[in-house]
């Protein structure tokens, strides 16, 4: 190309170097080369695109002509080419499941389901369940089998959508706002259920109501014991742990299948029923720390048999009877110890 300027000439130049670097993509992807066997298919991308790479520079070669010097320059540029081919289908293998990875939680991030609206036209049932937990969704079935209409809040569009499902007036709001409990219905309720998942929010929506709506009977769901405990100092009408009468019907179950009388099944989970309330009545009154003498000092609440047991604990290996000897030791120091 006589009539180039140096400067034209060195331009002219860049752009076919990008073109030449572009290609190897071209030629590692094109699918006109899935037919070419796997063993050879390297070589011959490479051997091929080097002819490529000859053709085009040809044109500024002022007068071709052969030179010993260029034999060892094109090996090197063949092997120069098969690394880089080689070297880029590993580094797409590496990061392909990376780059998906990144692209999945980049449209996680960008198609997140829009909130329903807070629209509680109609919202006057008879019940105003506060969460539709798993324990709220069979409790309510109760209700509706005896004819009572319910009118449920959550703020999951997930379980309202599974709610719907079930016949159930279902509003999405946060039943700890006041004005949602207002839209919902609440001054016409006869009884406010909340089943809320966690015990913080569950407080807040048992002080709320009882604040503002304190002639509204509350039902509520206790998560464990201590919760029990908590919302025992609070105006519930009534509130029940939400394992509690499974574990009874669990145990009822158990004493059948090992030949027990219905009779006396019936007076072993009364009897276990009792217990509960009498020893939660003690720490109610006595406070977290009750009974410190027969329960580990823990700043919970810590599960205990409410039946005396009618066989001491056997050890089944060595570091078990250790176990139990130290215990013996410190109940019977305990015992000699003299009152002050």
């Amino acid at each position: 190309m006589p009539n180039l300027s140096r400067r034209d000439r060195s331009r002219l130049l860049v752009v076919v170097a990008a073109l030449l670097w572009s290609t190897s993509g071209f030629y590692a992807k094109a699918p006109w080369f899935d037919d070419w066997p796997m063993e050879t298919r390297g070589v011959a991308l490479t051997f091929w695109r080097a002819v490529f790479a000859a053709l085009t520079v040809l044109p500024f070669v002022r007068r071709p002509q052969f030179r010993i010097a260029m034999v060892p320059m094109s090996m090197a540029f063949v092997a120069m080419t098969y690394s880089f081919l080689v070297a880029m289908v590993v580094l797409s293998m590496i990061l392909t499941p990376l780059s998906v990875w990144i692209g999945n939680k980049l449209l996680e991030t960008t198609s997140v389901e829009e909130e329903p609206e807070e629209d509680f036209q109609g919202a006057q049932s008879t019940v105003l369940m506060i969460g539709f937990s798993r324990m709220g969704q069979v409790a309510a079935q109760a209700l509706l089998a005896s004819g009572k209409e319910v009118t449920v809040i959550d703020n999951n569009p997930n379980i309202i959508k599974q709610a719907a499902k079930f016949g159930f007036r279902i509003y999405f709001g946060n039943g700890s706002r006041k004005d949602v409990l207002i839209a919902a219905g609440i001054q016409n309720a006869k009884l406010v259920c909340v089943t809320t998942h966690t015990p913080e929010i569950t407080n807040r929506i048992v002080d709320l109501i009882a604040s503002e709506f304190p002639e509204k009977a509350m039902y509520v769901r206790a998560y464990d014991r201590a919760h029990t405990l908590q919302l025992m100092d609070k105006k519930v009408k009534y509130q029940i742990r939400e394992t509690f009468e499974s574990a009874l019907a669990l145990g009822n179950e158990m004493l059948k299948g090992l030949g027990h009388e219905e009779e006396e099944i019936q007076e072993i989970l009364e009897n276990v029923r009792h217990l509960d309330q009498d020893r939660l009545m003690v720490q109610y009154r006595e406070g977290m720390y009750a009974g410190l003498d027969i329960l580990h000092t823990k700043p919970d609440v810590q599960p205990e048999p409410l039946v005396k047991p009618q066989h001491p604990a056997t050890a089944l290996d060595e570091r078990s009877s250790e176990v139990l000897e130290e215990e013996i030791l410190n109940d019977t120091s305990t015992e000699s110890t003299p009152a002050e």
